[in-house]
């Protein structure tokens, strides 16, 4: 059997940006319900089976010469995702697949993060970015703790950001952030500069698979 089952959020981001930059730029997301938790690796199975997604290298490779379609598929607990390439398909397409380069892939990794995977015009890569709803979530937690005037509790919040993935896009957004919290810190007379506000911008390799149960 295919590997499929990813090891963190932060993987399946990483792989996604990978097949998308190897041009799998359709997608289909789907959450599995809590509720069906045991059914889960079996309908893996069905969807990988419906669209013949366990092949090699060499046969993705003769496929595409041929001009056929190429799909993958990629599980992190419950959210589903089924990719494939441009080509002619040789099998019955029953989910809705969308083009990325049209309509980002948001993933809500938690209750309070989503992240968006959208193809960069400027450099014509694929990177990631939080969502508005997230990156707000962020200005609001500044905005609130700035006005307690601790300022070791306001580090202790802009720390959480470092647990973030380094792609360009969330990189611009922490710079932004940052702007932000020295603006709030120096309405409410905390007493931060600008080195206190340090942030990683070294993207870390992650372990895609998760390990077999």
């Amino acid at each position: 059997m295919m590997s499929y089952l990813i090891n963190s959020w932060q993987a399946l981001i990483q792989m996604s940006i990978y097949l998308f930059s190897r041009g799998y730029w359709f997608y289909c997301v789907t959450i599995f319900p809590e509720r069906k938790k045991d059914k889960w690796e079996k309908i893996d199975h069905k969807l990988i089976t419906r669209y013949r997604c366990e092949k090699s290298k060499f046969q993705r490779a003769r496929r595409k010469k041929k001009g056929l379609m190429n799909f993958y598929y990629l599980r992190w607990e419950a959210i589903s995702l089924i990719f494939h390439t441009l080509g002619k398909p040789d099998v019955v397409l029953e989910d809705r697949f969308v083009d990325v380069r049209k309509k980002p892939l948001e993933i809500q990794v938690s209750d309070l993060i989503s992240v968006v995977i959208y193809h960069d015009q400027k450099n014509g890569k694929f990177t990631c970015k939080l969502s508005k709803k997230t990156y707000r979530g962020f200005k609001h937690v500044f905005w609130e703790t700035a006005r307690t005037q601790n300022k070791s509790v306001l580090l202790k919040e802009w720390n959480k950001i470092n647990g973030l993935p380094n792609w360009s896009g969330i990189i611009e957004q922490k710079a932004r952030l940052k702007r932000y919290l020295l603006k709030e810190a120096l309405s409410n007379q905390i007493k931060i500069q600008d080195k206190d506000l340090r942030f990683w911008t070294k993207r870390k390799v992650h372990k895609i698979w998760a390990d077999p149960a």
